[in-house]
């Protein structure tokens, strides 16, 4: 989700139009991103301000035994038994293991696309509308033993009428034509596909969608207000 930090610059350019700010911001970010770059750099060899391990979790999401636990058990108890993959390939850098696991992560994806197709789907589903308790982070726990994974259910009830609703006054908008409230659907939606495309890619839990929160409330509560105090559906 690094690509996000581009977003915000363009959302206040698009809502402002102030050209001198937006080169401010830029210059920021540029600078902020050469400073993670570089300090990754120092540490593992490759100018760059991405992490390594974003390889290893797409090929979670897309491997074999990924439904023998998704969604009952958080994939993270698969690392162990994939990072035991590299044994004996001769892997000695944080790099080479992400090119290792790249080309495993594209290999799965396209040696059965159909399968990846629906593991894809799978995610969607599981990601935007599942109401479950939170995923078991160990196979030999019970479910009913941590209290916090029952409570998960109304958290997902409550994030999933959040984007409902969202959701309807987004139809709203554009069938009723209430072009006051274009640009803040456009960016709305522009930010939450940005924000999911990658976790429903992975594998998306409800720890990711906690990201979603703020801005899916703050477009909510826009829409709410009444017409004469801030521009909303009437």
């Amino acid at each position: 989700t690094l690509y996000l930090t581009f977003f915000f610059p363009f959302a206040y350019f698009l809502n402002h139009k102030n050209s001198r700010v937006l080169a401010y911001q830029v210059i920021v970010l540029i600078l902020s991103l050469t400073l993670l770059s570089g300090l990754h750099f120092k540490r593992t060899g490759k100018f760059t301000p991405s992490s390594s391990l974003s390889t290893f979790t797409v090929y979670h999401g897309f491997h074999d035994d990924f439904l023998d636990y998704f969604p009952k058990y958080t994939p993270d108890i698969m690392s162990p038994r994939i990072a035991a993959e590299i044994e004996g390939q001769g892997i000695r850098t944080e790099w080479e293991f992400y090119d290792f696991y790249k080309e495993r992560a594209i290999e799965s994806i396209f040696k059965g696309i159909r399968h990846s197709t629906y593991l894809t789907i799978v995610k969607f589903e599981t990601f935007f509308f599942e109401i479950r308790p939170w995923a078991q982070s160990s196979m030999s726990d019970s479910l009913y033993k941590n209290p916090i994974h029952i409570l998960g259910s109304f958290a997902m009830v409550f994030h999933r009428l959040v984007f409902l609703a969202n959701a309807g006054f987004i139809l709203i908008i554009w069938i009723r034509k209430k072009k006051h409230l274009y640009r803040p659907s456009f960016l709305y939606l522009m930010f939450f596909i940005l924000y999911c495309f990658p976790f429903v890619v992975g594998f998306g839990y409800e720890r990711h969608y906690m990201g979603l929160l703020i801005p899916q409330l703050c477009f909510l509560s826009l829409c709410l207000r009444p017409r004469h105090t801030s521009p909303a559906l009437s």
